[in-house]
């Protein structure tokens, strides 16, 4: 329950009608728009029964409610305040009091209609007389305000200042439920702005996080946006990038990119993909880009912006190569399979004929010459087949302390007369004391095997000069097989690995060696890698760990 200021105003001194207005010019200039609603109205209202000593004023205060309702709140002289229960109006019983009727008097004996409605308004009370006044501001009506029995003679002057008051009264109201919309406003922009910036933050860390490289570029191919995966491949900060020519910070270009896919985003405004190359020094394969282009519409329909998406499909291109050459490989091993009994035994025959036909016809040269070159083409053929039955098979591996460098020495030994026989010098730069690896030493010794009967192929009109080179490091041995022959053309050192591919001429060599190389040092989780310069000479490099499995 609120209170009016307490005071006696039935035995207070009548003022003049000067004063009266005196007094509310005072109440209305000490009025601060920040102090309460609700000290203001008990000054208003103290006022009021001051000019009217009247015996009460009730308060209505329309709500926004359907049906509409009243508040009402009863002030009595002696400043305590009751409130009532809200009446429902109905909407022509409000309409009835909108009516511009300010500072009236009503004798309620002689206004019999209004005596109803003040009767369903106010059932609690015997009015006789009364002064009526609307709130309204800006032709909204907030409610009324009903003064009870005046005892002072009224007058034009008294009505005028008591119909001010009412209106300073309603506009202080009405400033009171703008000040409350404006807070629940505040509160709703507010929790508004947390969603806003939650939400923002969520999508800033998935933007950030999709292992995808992602930018935004403007119609002016500025970047307006992009995430840290992208921004980390130029090693520069996302604000040194936003803001700036695509093509020139992101490319280093000074103008629009050869066949730019932005600008047939922004053009078309279609969806694009299309794949890209690139090359970087210290990589022996290039790096494969799916670049995707989504066009951004604004309200209007308009194209406004380009998203790009570009993923790293290299690994992805790997692994379907290496499952197109598994299902070669098991195309071959079936292949082999089949052929390998059938042709063997033939082959047998022939190589056990020409070694009877070279002990039978020792007199004729002619007879054992041809009888050689049978059985050294059977011999060639009767190796294919091995081949590629170890090639398509999946090979057992026994894994053994192996000491690297006796294994290299041993196939040396083995080799040293094609050796001699292409006048071939061989180096070996053997790191002493090196430590044990764990491999498979047969397997080892075919892929020493297979480098340096390479090299030897690859002989030129000079000497060839083969160097091979041991070294141990940080958990690894790394071998080195070198020569100085012809090289490798740049454009067939990706496929040198690739199962029956060879740089050789027909008839020398298969295109197995190479590959099962390949297939060796993986199997002993380490790289075959190579380096060649045509006319400079070849080097593989072979890295195998310590220890595997």
């Amino acid at each position: 329950m609120v209170k009016l200021n307490e005071s006696n105003h039935q035995n207070e001194p009548v003022l003049q009608v000067g004063e009266q207005a005196q007094v509310l010019l005072d109440i209305l200039s000490s009025h601060n728009p920040s102090t309460g609603v609700e000290e203001f109205q008990n000054q208003l209202l103290n006022y009021i029964f001051k000019i009217s000593r009247a015996s009460g004023i009730m308060v209505y205060n329309i709500q926004p409610t359907r049906p509409p309702s009243a508040e009402r709140v009863y002030f009595s002289p002696d400043g305590t305040t009751n409130h009532f229960e809200p009446v429902p109006l109905e909407d022509d019983t409000l309409q009835s009091y909108q009516t511009p009727i300010s500072g009236r008097v009503f004798d309620l004996r002689a206004a019999p209609q209004l005596s109803s409605i003040l009767k369903t308004l106010a059932p609690e009370f015997q009015i006789q007389v009364a002064w009526f006044s609307p709130l309204v501001i800006n032709q909204e009506f907030l409610g009324f305000l009903l003064v009870f029995d005046p005892k002072t003679a009224h007058s034009n002057e008294k009505l005028h200042l008591f119909a001010m008051a009412a209106t300073n009264l309603a506009n202080a109201i009405f400033n009171h439920r703008l000040m409350q919309q404006f807070q629940i406003t505040i509160a709703d922009l507010e929790a508004s702005r947390w969603e806003l910036l939650n939400s923002r933050n969520t999508l800033r860390t998935l933007f950030d996080n999709i292992p995808s490289s992602i930018y935004i570029v403007n119609k002016d191919y500025s970047v307006a946006a992009i995430n840290k995966n992208r921004a980390s491949q130029l090693n520069i900060s996302i604000t040194r990038i936003v803001g700036r020519k695509c093509y020139k910070v992101l490319f280093n270009r000074d103008s629009i990119c050869p066949g730019c896919q932005i600008n047939q985003t922004l053009l078309e405004g279609k969806n694009s993909l299309r794949l890209n190359q690139l090359w970087q020094e210290s990589q022996e394969h290039p790096i494969i880009l799916e670049i995707a282009s989504y066009p951004v519409l604004n309200a209007e329909k308009n194209i406004v912006q380009a998203i790009m998406v570009e993923n790293d499909i290299t690994e992805k291109r790997r692994l379907e190569e290496s499952l197109i050459q598994n299902e070669k490989m098991a195309a071959i091993g079936q292949l082999a399979a089949g052929m390998a009994h059938e042709i063997n035994n033939p082959l047998a025959a022939i190589i056990a004929n020409a070694q009877l036909i070279k002990r039978e016809a020792k007199e004729n040269a002619d007879v054992v010459e041809s009888a050689d070159l049978i059985e050294q083409a059977g011999l060639r053929a009767s190796q294919t087949i091995r081949d590629l039955l170890r090639f398509s098979h999946q090979e057992s591996y026994t894994f053994t302390e192996t000491d690297l460098n006796q294994s290299i020495e041993k196939v040396v030994s083995l080799l040293q007369f094609q050796l001699v026989k292409k006048s071939a010098q061989i180096n070996l730069d053997l790191q002493p004391d090196i430590p044990s690896i764990n491999a498979s030493e047969d397997h080892l010794q075919s892929v020493w095997v297979n480098l340096i009967v390479n090299a030897l192929d690859a002989a030129g009109e000079d000497s060839l000069e083969i160097t091979i080179t041991t070294r141990y490091a940080n958990g690894e041995f790394i071998t080195l097989v070198a020569d100085n022959g012809q090289g490798i053309p740049e454009d067939r050192l990706s496929r040198i690995f690739t199962p029956f591919y060879t740089t050789k001429s027909p008839g020398r060599g298969t295109g197995l060696g190479l590959s099962i190389c390949h297939r060796i040092v993986k199997n002993h989780g380490g790289e075959i890698r190579v380096e060649s310069r045509l006319g400079h000479g070849t080097r593989f490099i072979v890295i195998l760990p310590e220890k595997y499995p």
